[in-house]
C-alpha cells in the first residue's frame, strides 16, 4: 500500500476528485464521513457533543445532530470550535489509523482525504508518503460556495481565509489538481495523477483507469 495525502481548502472540489477516485475504484479513507459518523446517535462523541453544545443544535423534533447548526454555533467562535475538534478529533484520527492499518497489506494506492491535513499536521501524524492538493482560486471558491452551498460571500470568504493559505498549502504539495475549469478538465486531472503515481511507484497495483 502506498498511502496518499489529499486535501484542498473549502470549496476546491476536494470530495469531487475523492468521488472520481472511488468510482474507478480506489480506495479512499474519508475524514469528513468519519467526522458525521462520529456525530450519529449511538457514538459516544455524539453524547459528548450534544453534553457540550446543548439541545439547540439539534435537528428540530429530532435527535439527529444538525451539522448546519453546530457549524454557525463554532465557526465564529475559537474556544467552541477547539472544544468540538478536542472531542471529535481524536474518534476521527483513530478510526482513520484504523483504516489505514485494514489497507496496508493491499498492493495499492490508497487516498486519505483530510481537509485540514496541513493544518492539524496530519501530513506528519498519518504515514502519507506524498501529498495531493486540489486547488482553484479563492475567487473561484467563494464563487462556488456561494452557488453550490447558498452561503452569503461575506461568510464563503471568511471560511477560506479561516484556512491555512493557498499559496502555503502548493508549497508542500507534491503533485497539483487544478480545479479551476469544467468536470471533463478536473477528469483528466486525476487521470494525470493517477499516471504520474505509477511513474513515482512503478509496479504498484490499483491503475484502474481505461481512458
Amino acid at each position: 500500500m502506498h498511502l496518499l495525502g489529499l486535501t484542498g481548502g473549502i470549496g476546491s472540489g476536494k470530495s469531487t476528485v475523492s468521488q472520481i477516485l472511488k468510482r474507478h475504484g480506489y480506495k479512499v479513507i474519508d475524514a469528513d464521513e468519519i467526522a458525521r459518523n462520529a456525530l450519529r446517535p449511538g457514538e459516544i462523541t455524539y453524547d459528548e457533543v450534544v453534553e457540550a453544545f446543548g439541545t439547540s443544535i439539534l435537528v428540530d423534533s429530532s435527535i439527529e445532530i444538525d451539522r448546519k447548526k453546530l457549524a454557525n454555533t463554532v465557526f465564529s467562535n475559537k474556544d467552541l470550535l477547539a472544544k468540538l475538534n478536542s472531542i471529535v478529533h481524536p474518534y476521527v484520527g483513530q478510526e482513520i489509523m484504523t483504516q489505514v492499518v485494514s489497507a496496508s497489506n493491499t498492493d495499492e494506492f490508497v487516498f486519505l482525504d483530510v481537509p485540514l491535513l496541513l493544518e492539524s499536521d496530519g501530513a506528519s501524524r498519518y504515514p502519507v508518503e506524498k501529498i495531493v492538493v486540489v486547488d482553484l482560486p479563492v475567487e473561484i471558491a467563494v464563487e462556488r460556495l456561494e452557488n453550490m452551498r447558498g452561503m452569503p460571500k461575506e461568510d464563503a470568504l471568511s471560511r477560506v481565509n479561516a484556512q491555512i493559505d493557498r499559496e502555503k498549502r502548493l508549497e508542500v504539495a507534491d503533485f497539483v489538481i487544478d480545479n479551476s475549469l469544467g468536470v471533463s478538465e478536473l477528469e483528466d486531472s486525476v487521470d494525470k495523477l493517477i499516471k504520474w503515481l505509477n511513474s513515482e511507484f512503478p509496479g504498484v497495483g490499483g491503475s484502474h483507469f481505461n481512458r
